[in-house]
């Protein structure tokens, strides 16, 4: 028979690896050009978002990238105030929910965007959406190439390539 000693420290133990699940870091990064140069030798598996100087004006690409990574949203809810554009705001919230794992929401924001809107990375995250929610596979592949074939950013075009061979291969 368990005793209650016993059966709080099952739930006990329970709630410690629930937590420690939960803590781990978003597979999904948000970098600049110039951080991407020096993270692509990494052997790693993090899911990287490029961020650009043009998007918000007064903001450098790498401090927007800090504040998703640090995910400081009060914070990066201030720089997006002097915004006028839309776009920028929902894709931003997009990124935010993929990083909380919201995959269902940031799909439905994605949708709204075109599709080759922010160098054709609206449908990259689309694509990792699908991915995310365990749709079809044919179907999020066919996303990664109309996204390779979409962007002119080589950089992208190489975040892409490592994505493809995540999802597909596991490396």
């Amino acid at each position: 028979m368990i005793t209650t000693v016993q059966r709080w420290y099952h739930y006990l133990c329970a709630t410690v690896i629930f937590f420690l699940a939960s803590c781990r870091p978003s597979l999904y990064q948000a970098i600049d050009a110039n951080s991407y140069v020096q993270t692509a030798k990494q052997a790693d598996k993090k899911k990287y978002i490029l961020i650009k100087d043009s998007w918000i004006v007064g903001y450098k690409a790498d401090a927007l990238a800090t504040l998703v990574n640090k995910k400081r949203w009060k914070v990066l809810q201030k720089a997006l105030v002097s915004v006028k554009d839309p776009q920028v705001h929902t894709f931003f919230q997009a990124i935010k929910d993929i990083k909380r794992k919201n995959y269902q929401q940031a799909y439905q924001s994605l949708s709204t965007l075109p599709k080759d809107g922010f160098d054709c990375q609206v449908e990259l995250l689309r694509a990792d959406c699908m991915y995310e929610m365990k749709e079809r596979q044919g179907a999020f592949h066919t996303h990664y190439q109309k996204t390779y074939d979409c962007t002119t950013d080589n950089t992208i075009k190489e975040i892409i390539t490592r994505r493809y061979r995540f999802t597909k291969y596991g490396y």
